[in-house]
C-alpha cells in the first residue's frame, strides 16, 4: 500500500476535515510552504537554531583580564612608606 501525501497528512492532522475537499488542498498547501521554511532554514547555517560548535563554559573570549594582586599583610606597604602594609595603609583600605 502506498500513502500519498494527503493521506500523510490525514494521520498526522487528524483534527482537519479531509471530507470537504475544497479545504483539504489549501491547508496542505500550507503544511507544505512551513515544511519547505523550516527545511530551508536548516539549509542557511545564519539561520539554524543552534550553532554548529556547542558554546563550552569558561571559554575564553580572547579578553584578556588582569588578576586583582593580594597585599600580603607582612608585605611592604605599596604607598611607598617602608613600613609592613598592616602597619601603613591596611586599615585605610578595609576600614
Amino acid at each position: 500500500m502506498v500513502l500519498r501525501n494527503s493521506d500523510i497528512i490525514a494521520l498526522e492532522y487528524p483534527h482537519l476535515n479531509f471530507n470537504a475537499g475544497i479545504q483539504v488542498q489549501p491547508t496542505f498547501h500550507r503544511i507544505e510552504k512551513d515544511l519547505q521554511k523550516i527545511f530551508e532554514k536548516f539549509e542557511k547555517p545564519h539561520l539554524r537554531p543552534l550553532p554548529e560548535k556547542p558554546y563550552r563554559a569558561g571559554a575564553s573570549n580572547g579578553v584578556p583580564f588582569e588578576k586583582k594582586v593580594k597585599i600580603g599583610r607582612n608585605d611592604p606597604c605599596p604607598c611607598g612608606s617602608g613600613k609592613k602594609y598592616k602597619n601603613c595603609c591596611m586599615n585605610k583600605v578595609e576600614g
